[in-house]
Formats: structure tokens, C-alpha cells, sequence
């Protein structure tokens, strides 16, 4: 199955009660896949903060976004939909 990517460009935060369920941390992963795919975490956040989101990975059978695509602190990389709160 094709890879369903939607760009996009809003801001979420990684919020304190995200980071309370998560006591080691949000990973940020280089690609939107597992680690047993072959992907390698590049940075694990511990405090909060609010990041852009700027392309997602649409789950395979609906248009709700699986993975995020962000730029924080001059940085890229994935992360779990579920793991950000949008800001509105």
C-alpha cells in the first residue's frame, strides 16, 4: 500500500500531561515508521513545547493522520499523532 502524505502547517504542543503518561519522554523518530521498520529515534523531549507541523502520514484506510512531520527548535523529524496537542 502507497504511502498517503498530506503537507500542512499548523502549530501543536507537546504537552505537560502527554509528558506525564510518557515519565521517559516523547520520542522523535527520523522517519514515520517503528523502530523494527528501521527507524532510529533522533531525540527524546522531556520538557513541553509547541512545535509546527508540517506534513502527515495518513493512516491506510482514513484521512486521519497516523504520523506528524515537525520543526522544533531547529529541528525536523516524526512523531505520533497522539503524542501532540493542537492548538486552536
Amino acid at each position: 500500500m502507497a504511502t498517503r502524505l498530506r503537507q500542512t502547517a499548523y502549530t501543536a504542543t507537546i504537552s505537560q500531561t502527554t509528558l506525564a503518561q510518557f515519565p521517559r519522554g516523547i520520542r522523535i523518530w527520523d522517519a514515520p515508521r517503528s523502530a523494527v521498520a528501521g527507524a532510529c529515534v533522533v531525540q527524546v523531549v522531556t520538557p513541553p513545547m509547541q512545535v509546527e507541523v508540517v506534513a502527515e502520514q495518513l493512516e491506510p484506510f482514513s484521512d486521519t493522520p497516523e504520523w506528524l512531520n515537525i520543526r522544533y527548535q531547529d529541528q525536523e523529524g516524526w512523531i505520533l499523532a497522539a503524542m501532540l496537542t493542537l492548538q486552536v
